[in-house]
């Protein structure tokens, strides 16, 4: 028996993507926030490169072009307090 009957492949492979989202949803808030929330040329930047790729680009791409190098984990642990 395990010891999450609940935890099957589906919900731990689910469970896993969402918690990469938080990590890629931190990094992209911080640049986001470091640049200035209302910055005209970062919300045109993040349609550019985020929005209006749309299903065209792989979202790691898209990421990547949007903050300039792959996302990382460090935002997210500050969140965390890690």
């Amino acid at each position: 028996m395990s010891f999450l009957p609940f935890a099957d492949n589906d919900h731990v492979a689910s469970y896993y993507a969402h918690v990469w989202s938080e990590v890629v949803a931190a990094d992209l808030f911080a640049y986001i926030n470091k640049h200035g929330i209302f910055n005209h040329e970062v919300g045109m930047q993040y349609v550019t490169e985020i929005l209006s790729p749309g299903g065209s680009r792989y979202a790691y791409e898209m990421v990547k072009r949007f903050l300039g190098h792959p996302f990382h984990r460090k935002a997210y642990l500050e969140e965390l307090s890690v």
